[in-house]
């Protein structure tokens, strides 16, 4: 009791009412008592040691009006404004029309398709192995596997 009447007493007195300066104080005090217990003390000794290892924080004066703080809000945060009709969506990564298409990767031989032909960036590779046709997957579950168009061109369906 007599560390909460002191504790009080100082915040009046040197850090001007201020429970930010108090709350700063206090926690270091209190945790440097834990420490202490930790190691081993009894509880009393540990908190007289910690008093005296915070010492002149307890005196030292506030040394600027104490900050507001803010009360930490628990609500979910709102929905983002809707996108007006012809503009990008901020929240996507890119919007073209081939990356919301199913694709495979393989067909049944064991041969990969190539993806920089389907997705717009084109084959560079010299002597490429992958199977250059479109790699969308219809309905079916079969790969749309056209050579006159890609990913990109695909026909609406």
């Amino acid at each position: 009791m007599n560390y909460a009447d002191t504790a009080m007493f100082d915040c009046f007195t040197y850090g001007s009412g201020s429970l930010y300066w108090f709350r700063k104080n206090d926690l270091a005090t209190r945790g440097q008592m834990a420490t202490g217990i930790r190691r081993g003390l009894p509880a009393e000794v540990a908190l007289k040691e910690a008093v005296r290892h915070f010492h002149l924080e307890w005196r030292a004066p506030a040394a600027q009006p104490a900050p507001v703080l803010e009360e930490v809000s628990r609500k979910r945060a709102a929905d983002p404004p809707p996108v007006a009709p012809g503009q990008a969506d901020p929240a996507k990564r890119r919007a073209i029309k081939g990356d919301r298409m199913p694709t495979i990767s393989m067909i049944k031989v064991g041969k990969a398709l190539c993806k920089p032909f389907n997705d717009g960036r084109g084959c560079t590779t010299r002597g490429c192995q992958a199977v250059h046709a479109c790699d969308v997957r219809l309905p079916s579950g079969k790969g749309c596997m056209s050579t006159s168009h890609t990913r990109m061109t695909h026909p609406a369906e």
